[in-house]
């Protein structure tokens, strides 16, 4: 009979560890298809105005704002002066303003390149019926320069675009604009404001393009803000400010 007993005993036992590994299989199995599922809702979810994204997503709101902000040359560069650029807190500031913001650190690119791949984005926000008053392009510094570029290739009238600092004062060894105003400027389209603040020791005036930007609705500010180049490391909200009212066509 203790025989008997045991036999039982060991066959409950089996059983029961089999019914444990078929539970932690369900249990693994269930786990997985729940964050698959959240994966799927994550990606098909259209971005909300207050996000910030690196690039466009498949899920497009074509009732959002969506404005694209490049940083400078020091990111690329690196350093002390890509570590006091503040970035990622521009584009935070710029979200909670009401926009989709499309914005990543590059690394070193040439300009036409990143400008055509912005180009590219926007292109299909707008296959995605995004109204092209919905959409702003801006930058500063290199990310200005950037800007006029996609604004070249675009050419679409109703696109605003914003170019903090991205002309280079002579000698300053960022004069490449000068070669945009010869070759493409002509071509670009649409509502550009052109700023730079008055204590900038790097970026100046944009004249040379813009006079020959004949097919676009140009504006160029001075500004006394101070702080020279780097004003637009940080997210300050005296030009946080012009580059919201711009985008939400407020100023033209």
């Amino acid at each position: 009979m203790n025989e008997n007993l045991l036999s039982t005993c060991e066959l409950l036992n089996r059983i029961l560890l089999r019914a444990c590994a078929i539970k932690k299989k369900m249990c693994v199995f269930l786990r997985g298809c729940i964050l698959t599922g959240l994966a799927i809702i994550a990606l098909s979810a259209p971005a909300v105005a207050g996000t910030v994204e690196k690039d466009v997503t498949d899920a497009i709101d074509s009732n959002a704002k969506y404005l694209f902000y490049m940083h400078g040359f020091a990111i690329e560069q690196g350093g002390p002066r890509a570590r006091s650029y503040d970035y990622s807190g521009i584009l935070k500031e710029l979200a909670k303003r009401g926009f989709v913001v499309i914005g990543e650190e590059r690394s070193r690119v040439r300009n036409d390149v990143y400008a055509n791949k912005v180009a590219g984005q926007v292109g299909k926000l707008l296959a995605a019926n995004v109204p092209a008053k919905n959409i702003t392009v801006a930058g500063h510094s290199k990310g200005g320069m950037i800007t006029m570029l996609v604004m070249s290739m675009l050419a679409n009238p109703e696109i605003a675009y914003v170019n903090f600092a991205g002309c280079g004062k002579e000698g300053s060894g960022f004069e490449g604009y000068l070669q945009f105003a010869q070759n493409r400027a002509s071509m670009a389209q649409g509502r550009l404001l052109s700023a730079y603040d008055r204590s900038d020791q790097i970026a100046g005036s944009c004249k040379p393009a813009l006079d020959k930007m004949s097919n676009a609705v140009v504006t160029e500010r001075v500004l006394n803000i101070g702080g020279g180049h780097e004003l637009f490391y940080t997210p300050k909200p005296e030009w946080l400010d012009i580059l919201q009212a711009w985008a939400e066509r407020r100023q033209q």
